[in-house]
């Protein structure tokens, strides 16, 4: 639906805790789940990922 491209953003439309969502992001990652990893930002802890269906 194309409405974030990372944790951080995803966070603030939801409300949610961005911890919350880096920790969710994390492991659909690991399992290969429904969305891939592009970029992490070290700095701002940023995580930009793509949806992979």
């Amino acid at each position: 639906m194309d409405i974030a491209h990372d944790g951080r953003s995803f966070a603030r439309i939801f409300g949610v805790a961005h911890a919350l969502v880096l920790r969710q992001v994390n492991a659909l990652d690991e399992a290969g789940a429904l969305l891939r990893i592009t970029k992490r930002e070290p700095r701002t802890m940023r995580t930009h990922y793509v949806v992979s269906l």
